[in-house]
């Protein structure tokens, strides 16, 4: 409760910065394990590419792959700015 009698609810003095730092820190966390998987799946599939002869399936795995780092690594970067330009 706060002076005025209301119920403060859980987060409500939160600001966007410490939303975005918390956010921050889940993805500090998982991008090693999420970069490091993507680039496993990125290999396997070129793997697979040289081997079936270019084949379209595995075509498609190293696409998903590298839309998929590219996706991590944007959010992850979009977030560092915004943390940065709030502190």
């Amino acid at each position: 409760m706060d002076e005025s009698g209301f119920i403060i609810a859980y987060g409500g003095g939160t600001t966007f910065e410490s939303v975005v730092s918390s956010i921050l820190k889940i993805f500090d966390t998982a991008m090693p394990v999420l970069v490091a998987l993507a680039l496993v799946l990125f290999m396997v599939g070129v793997v697979k590419y040289i081997y079936s002869e270019g084949e379209h399936k595995n075509r498609e795995l190293i696409m998903w792959s590298l839309i998929a780092l590219f996706v991590m690594v944007s959010i992850w970067g979009i977030l560092r700015v915004l943390l940065n330009s709030l502190t």
